[in-house]
């Protein structure tokens, strides 16, 4: 993507050493991590089941468990990084996000590998949660929500060429050899981030004991307005979630594509989101949010038909990659509107505004191994769409 000067201005806070390419790249890939993570082992499940003799549920956990790690991850750091800067707890997970890939590569049971999932997950939260607490740092208003659209755009790379690096490591190494690379890719942004220049100045942050750092969460919580786009957030999340944790099963499956033909109908797919981000660059917060929920209903609808009636790959196909887009076109308006909601605890309202999709997420991925999972996948994004354009319905009078 080529990311011209232009698209981004250069406040006044930001050290030389942080340009506007790099802020953009390095925060885009930490925001990214978590979804990397998930979706460069998504070609190793099936292998994983047969590995291990257990069963899909069984596996699904294992993206579950680093889901919840990268819910309840971002609600320990946002507050340290509200109190101790950006930096320093970002070091400190990246280090032990290259450990827990270690811990992985050894781990000879399911409960091994769960438990190292969950701890991987907490270390991927310290990236998402403080790269949007950075951008929160570092702009305001419209130029803040340009500058989390370009992250999205940024974003959007990882699950395009995540599952195609884990079809491309299946054919030299077996799974544990997609963690072995995690904990490479690790290393390698423990030295980026030596670069990074601290976003938070010494005079913003909270000068309390850190205990009261994590009081300010009753009082983001209480504010309905930003609690309501994080729900709407939530949902859309849920959708997507549901079809991430099933795409290998359906298309591998159902369907009976070759690993690298998923990959790339993967990678397809989520090249759909890239450009609903870089799109959501080029319009207001408010009708990229409307546009991405009202698109989704009528996805959810026709996908939801077409579940039940065995309908037509290449159908199937689209709606996905439509859902993606919508889901591009969407995140960054609805991220920016709620953290600027909450700008002097921006820590804390990005963990937030982070928690809840991931936790969301995590409660949908072993629901889709429920039964049929081709028709389950498609009943709770049906349901997802739904309940977000519900929530947008009662948001939208206060934004």
């Amino acid at each position: 993507m080529n990311i011209s000067s232009e698209a981004i201005d250069n406040p006044p806070n930001i050290s030389v050493n942080n340009s506007r390419l790099f802020l953009v790249l390095f925060l885009g890939v930490l925001a990214a991590i978590g979804p990397f993570v998930m979706d460069l082992y998504l070609p190793a499940l099936p292998s994983v089941v047969t590995y291990f003799d257990t069963s899909m549920p069984t596996v699904q956990l294992s993206l579950t468990s680093c889901m919840v790690g990268l819910a309840v991850g971002q609600l320990i750091i946002g507050p340290l990084s509200d109190k101790y800067g950006r930096k320093m707890p970002l070091l400190i997970c990246i280090t032990l996000f290259a450990l827990s890939g270690i811990g992985i590569v050894m781990a000879e049971n399911m409960q091994t590998l769960i438990s190292f999932r969950f701890l991987q997950g907490i270390s991927s939260a310290g990236g998402v949660v403080i790269a949007r607490a950075a951008a929160a740092d570092l702009y305001e208003g419209p130029e803040m929500a340009r500058f989390f659209a370009l992250l999205m755009s940024v974003n959007g790379v990882a699950p395009i060429i995540a599952p195609v690096i884990g079809s491309l490591l299946l054919e030299i190494t077996d799974w544990r050899g997609v963690f072995a690379f995690q904990a490479g890719l690790g290393i390698l942004l423990f030295i980026a981030c030596l670069r990074f220049q601290e976003s938070l100045s010494i005079n913003k942050r909270h000068d309390g004991e850190i205990v009261s750092s994590y009081m300010n969460y009753f009082a983001i919580i209480k504010n309905g307005p930003f609690m309501l786009l994080t729900g709407v957030l939530s949902f859309m999340t849920a959708g997507l979630v549901a079809y991430i944790a099933a795409s290998p099963f359906i298309f591998q499956d159902h369907y009976q594509l070759s690993t690298m033909a998923f990959s790339l109908i993967f990678s397809f797919n989520a090249a759909g989101f890239a450009i609903g981000a870089y799109i959501a660059s080029k319009i207001s917060q408010k009708a990229g949010v409307k546009f991405g929920i009202f698109s989704s209903v009528i996805v959810g609808i026709a996908l939801y038909i077409l579940v039940m009636t065995n309908g037509n790959f290449w159908l199937v196909e689209l709606c996905l990659f439509i859902y993606g887009f919508n889901y591009g076109v969407l995140a960054p308006g609805v991220s920016s509107l709620a953290i600027a909601m909450e700008r002097q605890y921006a820590g804390s309202a990005s963990a937030v505004a982070g928690f809840f999709p991931f936790l969301m997420g995590a409660i949908v991925s072993p629901l889709v191994g429920i039964g049929d999972t081709f028709i389950s996948t498609g009943f709770i994004m049906f349901i997802s769409t739904l309940l977000a354009l519900l929530t947008w319905f009662i948001v939208r009078k206060y934004i």
